[in-house]
C-alpha cells in the first residue's frame, strides 16, 4: 500500500480522483500530485480507459488499494511506491500476530497473544513501568477515563518514557529511528549526561525491549517444538500473492485446495512504482494474474525455517517470503504486535 496519512488526502485518493476525471485545485497543490498523475496515466495506458475508480485502501474486506472498472471488467490493484531501486518489492502484507494458530500453520500451536497471556507478559511490562515516577501532564490521557484498561495504562506510561528519551536525544543530536539502537547508544556513550529520571527511563525501556525479545524467541521456539504444517504454509503463501492479506480474507480461503486458490489471481494486479528511477521506462513494473500464477505454480512446496525472530519460507533452499514478528507502535514490546511479510521474489 502507498504511504498515507490518516485524515489527509492520500496518494491513492489522488490517483482515484484523476482516474475519475477529477482534477481539483487542492489536489494539484499536494506534494505527491505529480507522482499520482504519473501513476494514473500509467494505469490508463496499461488497462485502457477507466470508467470508474474506487479508493479501497482502508477497506480491509477486499484486495488492493483501488478497484477500477475498465472495458466492463472490475480489476483490483495494489499500489506500491518504493523509494529504492527497481529490484525492491516492499512489504507484501501486515497481518495478525496470531496467524500461526488461527490458520493452522503450527500443530496445536498458540497464538502469539495467547502465549504472552499465558506468561503474564503485560503485567511484567507494567511492573517495569511502575518503577518510574510520572507527572500529572504525562498521565493526563488516563485521568480522562474511568477505569482505563491495562493496555491504555501501559501505552500512556511507555509514551511518557519514550518522550523523555527522545527529548534527551534531541539535545544531543541523536537519531531516534530505532529505539533499541538509541538506548544502546545512550548507555554506551551518554550515561554521564543523564539525570536520574531519564536514566531510569532508559533502563526501563531497555528491560522492556529485552523482555519482549526473550518472549518472542520463546514463542517461536515453542512453535518449532510443536512443528509446522508445510502444506498449510503453501496455501498461505499462495493466498498472500493473490492479494489476500488480512486475517478474515485468509481464513475465508485457507481451506480451499491448492488448485482452487490458483484461479484467485484473476483480476488482481500489483503495480510497483519507482519515482526515483531516472529512466522513465523503468519506473513501473506490474505483477498481474499471469506472473502471480506462474510464481504459485513454480513454488508449490515451501519449507518454513525459524531464524532469530523471523520465519523464512524457502523454496529449493531459496528465501521467498520473510515473516517478521514485531511491535508496530510506541516501541518494541509495547503496542500493536503483528506479523510483517516481505516478498523476496527476484
Amino acid at each position: 500500500m502507498l504511504d498515507s496519512e490518516v485524515g489527509k488526502v492520500t496518494e491513492v485518493k489522488l490517483v482515484c480522483d484523476l482516474l475519475n476525471g477529477l482534477d481539483f485545485p487542492e489536489n494539484r497543490a499536494h506534494k505527491d500530485y505529480s507522482k499520482a498523475r504519473e501513476i494514473a496515466d500509467f494505469i490508463t495506458k496499461y488497462f485502457g480507459p477507466v470508467t470508474h475508480a474506487v479508493n479501497t485502501e482502508n477497506d480491509f474486506s477486499g484486495r488492493g488499494d483501488l478497484t477500477i472498472i475498465t472495458h466492463g471488467q472490475s480489476i483490483d490493484i495494489e499500489l506500491k511506491m518504493l523509494q529504492t531501486s527497481s529490484a525492491a518489492r516492499g512489504t507484501l502484507a501486515n497481518t495478525s500476530q496470531n496467524i500461526l494458530s488461527v490458520l493452522g500453520l503450527v500443530n496445536s500451536g498458540l497464538g502469539w497473544s495467547d502465549w504472552r497471556l499465558q506468561n503474564n507478559y503485560q503485567n511484567s511490562i507494567l511492573g517495569y513501568l511502575n518503577q518510574n515516577q510520572y507527572t500529572d501532564s504525562e498521565l493526563l490521557p488516563l485521568s480522562r477515563l474511568h477505569s482505563p484498561p491495562l493496555q491504555k495504562i501501559v501505552d500512556t506510561k511507555a509514551r511518557a518514557l519514550r518522550g523523555r528519551v527522545y527529548d534527551f536525544a534531541k539535545v544531543h543530536n541523536l537519531k531516534t529511528g530505532s529505539m533499541s539502537n538509541l538506548i544502546t547508544t545512550i548507555k554506551a556513550s551518554y550515561s554521564s549526561y543523564l539525570d536520574s529520571s531519564t536514566a531510569q527511563s532508559v533502563d526501563t525501556i531497555d528491560k522492556i525491549i529485552n523482555l519482549a525479545h526473550a518472549d518472542l524467541t520463546g514463542y517461536l521456539a515453542d512453535c518449532q517444538v510443536k512443528s509446522f504444517t508445510p502444506g498449510r504454509f503453501n496455501k498461505f503463501a499462495a493466498l498472500l500473492k493473490c492479494g489476500f492479506h488480512t486475517l478474515p480474507l485468509l481464513i475465508s480461503k485457507v481451506e480451499l485446495g491448492f488448485n482452487e486458490i490458483l484461479p484467485l489471481s484473476a483480476n488482481y494486479y500489483v503495480i510497483f512504482y519507482y519515482p526515483k528511477q531516472p529512466d522513465f521506462n523503468k519506473r513501473f513494473r506490474v505483477d498481474g494474474p499471469q506472473e502471480i500464477a506462474t510464481w504459485v505454480n513454480d513454488c508449490p512446496n515451501f519449507t518454513p525455517v525459524i531464524d532469530g525472530e523471523s520465519i523464512w519460507l524457502k523454496c529449493a533452499g531459496v528465501n521467498q517470503l520473510h515473516l517478521k514478528f514485531h511491535w508496530r507502535n510506541i516501541f518494541f514490546g509495547i503496542a500493536t504486535p503483528s506479523v510483517e511479510i516481505f516478498d523476496l521474489t527476484k
